[in-house]
């Protein structure tokens, strides 16, 4: 997805005749391109090619990108390139039955998924008070791992009925949505229920995620029920913040604002 083109960062010095420094230059070219849709299918320009071109050298135009890079904008493979970092925008006021993975590849095609745990579990006791269970009941337990573009975009944990791991595999739900398989196996869903909230990289989140410790990190606390009003899901999801966002749009129509009361000269 073409990152949004950021303000010059050089422009009052431009417009008050100070010469700016080369990495400058280079850099607002840089997001120039990210702005037109570079950096997605192929690598950016790489250091070489740039040096030459702006004639400077290639310490100055690794500076570039790295400010590129701590604004979270670009990644870097080895013996690959540069490319732009995906980023994916989750409608909360837009779910489906269909579930995430679906409505991600409406903006990126190239959505993957990983279980990186599945199985029959003793919950945490808070989980199972949810569930309306004994502290030493089981309760299926859920890990995965989402990618765009081989880019971890999202980290999964979910607790599910215990009936969900006798009829389900890990294949299953690296197939397809939680929601998918529970329809699957003829469990309802009908409620969703999503907390949104923040969190900073710790070492555990960044070797999962791939990310820096100490970045901002977005939260999702789920709570999912079915037509009787129990739990059926509950779960955390993990964001970093550079490749994620959340929207959500109310309508305004139904609004009557009063007149603001009249104030004291």
């Amino acid at each position: 997805m073409p990152v949004s083109l950021a303000k010059d960062p050089d422009d009052g010095a431009r417009q008050s005749g100070k010469r700016e420094a080369a990495y400058v230059s280079i850099e607002r070219h840089l997001w120039q391109l990210l702005a037109d849709g570079g950096g997605v299918e192929a690598p950016l320009p790489g250091e070489i090619e740039l040096a030459q071109r702006f004639g400077v050298s290639v310490m100055t135009v690794r500076q570039a990108y790295t400010q590129l890079v701590n604004a979270g904008a670009v990644y870097r493979v080895r013996s690959k390139g540069t490319f732009a970092t995906p980023r994916l925008t989750d409608e909360l006021d837009h779910m489906t039955g269909h579930g995430y993975p679906d409505a991600w590849r409406t903006q990126s095609p190239d959505v993957s998924g990983e279980v990186l745990d599945f199985g029959l579990r003793v919950p945490p006791a808070h989980i199972a008070v949810r569930f309306g269970l004994a502290e030493d009941s089981g309760l299926t337990y859920l890990e995965r791992r989402r990618r765009v573009r081989g880019v971890p975009v999202a980290w999964d944990t979910r607790w599910l009925l215990p009936q969900v791991a006798d009829e389900s595999t890990a294949a299953d739900f690296a197939r397809t949505s939680v929601f998918g398989v529970m329809e699957e196996i003829g469990l309802r869903v009908v409620t969703m229920r999503s907390d949104i909230g923040a969190a900073i990289c710790t070492k555990e989140y960044a070797r999962t995620l791939e990310c820096g410790v100490g970045e901002p990190l977005l939260t999702r606390e789920l709570w999912c029920a079915n037509p009787a009003g129990s739990t059926v899901i509950t779960g955390t999801s993990l964001y970093p913040s550079s490749r994620f966002s959340f929207r959500s749009t109310t309508p305004l129509t139904e609004l009557h604002f009063e007149d603001p009361p009249h104030t004291r000269p």
